[in-house]
């Protein structure tokens, strides 16, 4: 590292060396002609420290996150139920609310009615066979209903997402 680079205070720096290693001080390879210390010989080691603990924990947290909590599943389930893509499902689905969200929003929508739709779509789909891990986090959301506002207006599905895949999923 070049001198003029760090924003450490040199005597700081020999203190701290003379610490780690108080019997053989700075090295005099270390210090630069106008008596600053120059890291440069161990950047190489540093990096090559780094990037191999950086790659270990980087392929523990992927095994952990697509073993003990399901990634790739809950991507699935995103995909399936969020994106529209379990067709069954959805064609149910659609047949049975629309009669339920053509109605007016703020006085005949309610959120446990369109629930039990949901309900009724799994037990009627092929998404009954769907793991109950990510069936359960699928639900409804209803927006805050405006005068002249239909149920579709306000309807969405949503996705129950816990720690720790609210980080990669949010």
């Amino acid at each position: 590292m070049p001198a003029d680079s760090h924003d450490y205070d040199d005597r700081k720096l020999v203190s701290i060396f003379d610490y780690v290693n108080p019997e053989t001080g700075v090295n005099d390879s270390l210090v630069t002609p106008e008596g600053q210390l120059d890291f440069f010989p161990f950047l190489e080691e540093i990096e090559k420290f780094v990037e191999g603990a950086a790659r270990r924990t980087n392929r523990q947290l992927v095994k952990l996150m697509l073993h003990k909590y399901a990634l790739l599943g809950h991507c699935g389930a995103v995909r399936k139920y969020l994106f529209l893509a379990q067709g069954d499902f959805i064609e149910v689905f659609l047949d049975l609310v629309n009669s339920e969200l053509k109605k007016d929003a703020k006085r005949e929508v309610f959120r446990h009615n369109i629930r039990s739709i949901v309900d009724q779509a799994i037990r009627l789909s092929n998404a009954q066979y769907h793991k109950p891990e990510f069936l359960d986090r699928l639900d409804v959301t209803l927006a805050v209903a405006s005068l002249g506002e239909v149920g579709w207006d306000i309807f969405s599905f949503d996705y129950a997402i816990t720690t720790p895949l609210h980080v990669v999923l949010s």
